[in-house]
């Protein structure tokens, strides 16, 4: 088990625990804004903490939010480590909850991402395939799960009968 720090601002830091055990890794990143995602420790995490980080329910930030934070995060890892934004992005991506955004959202994230096709064609057909059988029961796929920070839109309603 290790822990790892990154500043906020003065006198704020931010805190996540990684433990191993077996072949799972398991991560519980405490942060209560999305000012986390715009320090330079976020810019600098690697792809494996982004990975664990990304699959927390935990999160308090919107999805929009986050997309652009690791779209973020990948240009600065491209240009550091010499790869394209799609190669430092392809294996944390999987874990961004496209389907949480709205039509409209996910009309305009399909724009933005042809400047540097960040995330594959491939999940945004998953996530237009949600929008299209959210009436279905059974959407229980962890990418179709609410993060703490994720704001309320009206699709919602299709992933939790109690939402309002």
């Amino acid at each position: 088990m290790f822990f790892f720090f990154f500043k906020l601002s003065a006198g704020t830091y931010i805190s996540a625990v990684l433990a191993s055990f077996g072949l799972s890794t398991y991560c519980t990143f405490f942060f209560s804004s999305q000012e986390v995602t715009q320090t330079r420790g976020f810019l600098e995490l690697s792809e494996q903490a982004m990975q664990i980080i990304l699959q927390s329910d935990c999160l308090a930030i919107d999805e929009v939010k986050l997309i652009h934070a690791i779209r973020e995060w990948a240009h600065v890892g491209s240009a550091v480590l010499d790869r394209t934004v799609h190669d430092m992005a392809q294996t944390v991506v999987p874990q961004l909850r496209l389907s949480l955004l709205s039509p409209r959202e996910l009309t305009s994230l399909e724009e933005e991402n042809k400047k540097d096709q960040m995330i594959p064609v491939e999940s945004f057909a998953e996530a237009w395939k949600a929008h299209a059988l959210w009436k279905r029961r059974g959407m229980q796929s962890s990418l179709c799960q609410r993060r703490r920070g994720t704001l309320p839109r009206v699709h919602h309603r299709h992933l939790d009968p109690q939402h309002k």
